[in-house]
């Protein structure tokens, strides 16, 4: 049986800094959340957990963790949506784990970055449905559905299509601080408006249609630029 690492072996072999606070260009709340992954991934190595188990449990916690988010706003019990938040952020979290469990295996799975990407891919798209459902509006509620396909599929397979001025558009759909982004749309917009449309009803119905209808018209935008590469026959 292989000799389990150290934590400052595993940190070595993992991690190419010292600290995760050596990163300057990250920030103190992404170093600290990397600070904290470390020694959770650890944790995790120590007993024998996969990166890809881990994955495969966070994928099975968005299940709990949207069915109490939608009884959270559906019945505006706070509560019960701050515990299925807490448990749709953990999945996030684990995005932040198995990297640094991967790289103490042998072997790479050819699916491992699939299943890597499956949760927050599932807590991006049950997000934008339950950001439909609170306009109350089952036309909103349908176009929100098709704006989270559309930018979960089109946008991911078109990005090499955008034009170079209309690099804007990466900005707000795909950088690290995009509107589609963890930080952004799960670590923000979702949250504060699951909680504003739970505690102001009519201020969270009139967000939630002006988030759908700014969505749409960017996947509109980011659509009719992609439109522009072309080539003769």
């Amino acid at each position: 049986m292989k000799k389990k690492l150290t934590f400052s072996k595993f940190l070595r072999e993992v991690f190419p800094f010292d600290s995760p606070f050596d990163r300057d260009e990250y920030g103190l709340v992404t170093n600290t959340i990397k600070f904290l992954a470390l020694r959770l991934a650890y944790l995790f190595y120590r007993l024998g957990i996969t990166a890809n188990g881990i994955d495969i449990i966070a994928v099975l916690l968005t299940v709990p963790g949207f069915i109490l988010a939608y009884k959270g706003i559906s019945n505006q019990e706070l509560e019960t949506f701050l515990i299925a938040y807490s448990i749709l952020a953990f999945v996030i979290f684990v995005d932040f784990i198995d990297g640094p469990i991967s790289k103490t295996h042998k072997y790479k799975f050819k699916i491992g970055d699939d299943l890597d990407n499956l949760s927050p891919d599932i807590v991006l798209m049950g997000g934008f449905v339950l950001v439909g459902f609170m306009t109350e509006n089952i036309f909103f509620i349908f176009l929100n559905c098709v704006n989270a396909v559309f930018l979960i599929t089109y946008k991911v397979s078109t990005i090499t299509y955008i034009p170079e001025d209309k690099e804007w558009l990466f900005r707000f759909l795909s950088s690290r601080f995009s509107l589609l982004s963890v930080r952004i749309f799960t670590g923000t917009i979702f949250p504060l408006l699951s909680i504003t449309y739970i505690t102001l009803p009519s201020i969270g119905i009139n967000v939630a249609i002006v988030l759908v209808l700014v969505y749409f018209i960017l996947s509109a935008i980011w659509m009719k630029a992609t439109f522009e590469d072309k080539e003769i026959k």
